[in-house]
């Protein structure tokens, strides 16, 4: 007997408020393959409809030509981790962070 085990990944999408002591409002959802990039997704999804505020994103996020411009244009902040380089001495990590 052959078992054929096949995946169909997908991946949901969040756009949610911040709300003070309570866990945040979904604004939008969307769902999409799992081979699409995250900040391909937030681009075509919600990349022309935001203004006025400030996202809090993970390290894929980190597009910072593309959102200096929305940042000038459509007042919208984008708020990343820092992303480490492997192998780069703690005090060069600590004085990018400044």
């Amino acid at each position: 007997m052959t078992v054929y085990l096949y995946y169909h990944g997908m991946k949901l999408h969040a756009l949610a408020y911040s709300i003070a002591h309570k866990i945040p409002f979904p604004e939008s959802l969307i769902v999409t393959s799992a081979e699409v990039n995250d900040l391909t997704a937030f681009k075509q999804a919600f990349g022309e409809t935001l203004f006025d505020r400030t996202v809090f994103g993970d390290k894929s996020f980190s597009d910072r030509e593309y959102f200096s411009e929305k940042e000038t244009s459509n007042n919208f902040t984008m708020l990343t981790p820092v992303k480490l380089v492997k192998g780069e001495p703690e005090n060069i990590r600590q004085r990018e962070k400044a």
